[in-house]
């Protein structure tokens, strides 16, 4: 996952957590709850920078699940949260979620798309 500054000031404190599930189609939505079990170590960062964030999912997938992805009967979802200050100390977020299979499809381009649900901002 590539965390992009795509303004003009630096964001400070700034700190960034991410899951990955695989699930059947729809998902509970208590999957995709904050972690509050990590440590969540606060960076900078400058204006056209970019940190790069793996997620990795714990164990390759069965191939009962790949059936399932392959009907679209189950997606993998990648979720999270990024939290920093803004140049005047005012606290900013995002939610992000983004899905593949099951009703979000498998695009050729590799990439996973926004989901309908669990992307906001402030």
């Amino acid at each position: 996952m590539h965390i992009g500054n795509f303004g003009q000031t630096p964001a400070k404190d700034l700190t960034a957590w991410a899951g990955m599930q695989v699930c059947k189609i729809p998902p509970e939505p208590s999957i995709f709850a904050k972690r509050t079990d990590l440590f969540l170590a606060k960076s900078y960062l400058a204006p056209g920078a970019k940190l790069v964030h793996t997620i990795q999912y714990g164990a390759a997938l069965t191939e009962e699940w790949v059936v399932l992805l392959l009907r679209g009967e189950a997606a993998i979802y990648v979720y999270g949260e990024i939290r920093y200050l803004d140049i005047f100390g005012k606290p900013c977020w995002a939610n992000f979620r983004y899905g593949r299979g099951g009703p979000h499809g498998h695009p050729s381009n590799g990439e996973m798309p926004a989901t309908e649900y669990g992307n906001e901002t402030h």
